[in-house]
């Protein structure tokens, strides 16, 4: 690397000194639209490290690596020099010193085969696109030129660790570490590989053992009467119920909190993070958005990019809560009907085949007293209002119950449980039953069950249609800022709480006011929402004015002052509003319309954030 015995720093420091200067100014008056010299002027700076100092290639160091959407392989690096010791270090940024100088590159995987690790040295050669505007963009690593850059251990140490590091490794194992190291790996391999023997010897000999005991039983087995067998499948079930017995106990143990509605945001929070062996962390407004849309018992939507913790927000809140559960649902690119949702009636065995998602809803039905979290994962792989549909109608009707099948397979079941039938076997008696008890041909919804959806943005899923929207709270769970969960970490670990909330579920549904305190504020918000009244199925209907005061009829606050209702309000146009607008860059009218109502926004900074970024969107403005 290099074609200079400068290290960077002295070549900055004298050569290009006066250089950086004027690009800093030109940058200044660019910056301020008054200035077009500094794109050229950079470019110029990239010519002259290449030919004054690093020469073709340059030294990196691997900072992280990972999967685009498109599938292709993305690489960040930082830029290294040569130290007076013989190894190397990161350069700061020419134009910004106190920040360390980054390149990066995409390739397809096919055309990169090298094993990538986190801190590892490379050389590579690097291409100049004097069209960008900013350094990190003008220079891209030619990942197809990747070599490995070979160094020492105690070279290693003191780049990613520090020197004070490599001295003690030194006094340690010696000058020559590397060699010391092997020779006490493979000494101690030879150990392990005679213990790992010796166990393995034993438990092939316990394995045949087993085996042994497994063909003795399965032969008392056969030599069962009928009657035998009944009594074993009855104590089969006995332990069932004993082993759930232990598992409620065991949950009993965990520390307990009393529902407090002013605080329970604040508690689930801590449940979430400390309840988690993955220290899940949300920002409280995600959570009381979330806490606040299932309370009303409508379908909610947490959208955003793959790795954010959506699904985890589901299965981590009914982890926070006692008794609560959570199913998890993967939705299916083919679905396009409710049948492909919820099973389908086989005439031919008189049994009702079901899908997990309808398991899911029958075991609700049991457990009447306990929240349950039904998460459609991915939910617009299909289309939403296809296999959906029926669920989106009937969530609005007093009676919610949907038809699994004909009433008459369902009298002919319940002629055979109270009757009996001597020419049927035992899996028709067993699926007669299960008629009656788990799967009615009119299945009622029960009030327990919330339904939540996941979903990511990108060309392979199914875009949200204006129905589907309109009856959901859209909540956009993002990746939360690196100093932003270090405050958020540092809060939680000063007051720990891990177990359970003790709520029943008509605490959970309860309202903290009188149903309708606040139907002037809602009426409000839809007002606000008027200003969109042009753009079709932008503004609110009675629906959504609806939703909006059964959310705020859970808040905790007796009274909603001018600073709440702006957080509120907030909350509220983030994920009952923006979802709403689409609107492409080229209808001016609507585009204007849409700007005002950006202006609007001052007092709702999360909202008007969101939407100055839709407002970036080249082609479209929409939430997604």
């Amino acid at each position: 690397m290099g074609i200079t015995t400068k290290t960077f720093g002295e070549w900055l420091s004298a050569d290009a000194k006066e250089f950086i200067e004027d690009i800093k100014r030109h940058k200044a008056l660019y910056e301020s639209n008054e200035d077009n010299a500094y794109i050229a002027s950079v470019g110029t700076l990239v010519l002259r490290l290449k030919n004054e100092l690093f020469g073709e290639t340059i030294v990196f160091e691997v900072e992280s690596y990972g999967t685009t959407k498109n599938n292709m392989l993305a690489v960040d690096a930082f830029v290294m020099e040569p130290t007076p010791e013989g190894g190397y270090r990161r350069c700061s940024n020419p134009l910004e010193p106190e920040k360390k100088w980054k390149m990066s590159s995409v390739i397809s995987p096919k055309q990169f085969q090298e094993p990538l690790v986190k801190g590892a040295l490379f050389e590579a050669s690097y291409e100049i696109q004097l069209h960008q505007k900013h350094l990190d963009e003008l220079l891209k690593i030619k990942l197809s030129t990747y070599r490995n850059v070979q160094e020492s251990f105690l070279d290693h140490l003191n780049r990613l660790g520090n020197t004070l590091l490599a001295h003690a490794t030194e006094e340690i194992f010696g000058n020559d570490v590397e060699k010391t190291i092997s020779t006490k790996f493979f000494d101690r391999q030879d150990i392990l590989d005679q213990e790992y023997i010796s166990k393995y010897t034993k438990l092939e000999s316990q394995f045949k053992q087993l085996q042994e005991k497994e063909e003795t039983y399965n032969q008392r087995l056969k030599e069962l009467s009928e009657k035998q067998i009944q009594w074993m499948q009855l104590l089969d079930k006995i332990d069932r119920h004993m082993q759930l017995e232990n598992d409620n106990e065991e949950e009993l143990e965990q520390q307990l909190y009393p529902w407090e509605s002013e605080k329970a945001v604040e508690m689930l929070q801590s449940l979430l993070y400390h309840n988690s062996e993955d220290d899940l962390v949300y920002d409280e407004v995600t959570i009381e958005m979330f806490l606040r849309a299932l309370q009303t018992n409508t379908l909610v939507i947490l959208s955003g990019p793959s790795g954010t913790g959506k699904s985890s927000l589901v299965t981590g809140t009914a982890n926070a809560i006692k008794g609560a559960k959570a199913k998890i649902i993967p939705i299916q690119s083919g679905w396009t009907d409710t049948q492909d949702l919820i099973g389908y009636f086989n005439p031919i065995d008189k049994s009702f085949v079901a899908t997990p998602f309808m398991e899911a809803l029958a075991d609700a039905a049991r457990e009447e007293d306990h929240l349950h979290l039904i998460c459609l994962d991915e939910m617009n792989l299909a289309h939403v209002e296809h296999y959906f549909s029926e669920f989106l109608s009937i969530r609005e009707q007093k009676k919610q119950y949907i038809q699994l099948y004909n009433k008459r397979f369902y009298l002919q079941a319940k002629e055979i449980i109270e009757h009996g039938d001597d020419g049927l076997n035992r899996e028709q008696l067993f699926a007669a039953q299960e008629l009656i008890e788990r799967f009615p041909y009119r299945f009622e919804i029960p009030q327990n069950v919330r339904f939540v959806g996941t979903i990511n943005m990108d060309h392979t899923v199914k875009s949200l249609s204006p129905k589907v929207i309109d009856r959901s709270f859209v909540i956009e769970v993002d990746h939360i800022d690196a100093k932003e969960k270090v405050e958020i970490e540092k809060k939680l670990n000063e007051n720990k709480k891990s177990g359970y909330i003790d709520v029943s579920l008509e605490q959970f549904d309860s309202f903290y006011h009188i149903k309708h305190a606040f139907e002037k504020e809602a009426q409000a918000l839809v007002d606000i929402s008027h200003q969109l009244e042009s753009i079709t199925n932008a503004s609110l209907n009675s629906r959504g004015k609806k939703q909006i005061g059964l959310y705020l009829d859970h808040v905790p606050n007796q009274k909603l002052t001018k600073s709440l209702l702006e957080k509120y309000y907030d909350q509220l146009i983030m994920t009952k509003i923006l979802p709403r607008i689409e609107v492409s860059q080229r209808d001016d009218q609507s585009m204007s319309i849409v700007s005002n109502f950006h202006q609007s926004l001052l007092n709702y900074p999360r909202s008007a954030k969101k939407l100055g970024k839709m407002l970036e969107n080249k082609r479209i403005v929409r939430f997604w």
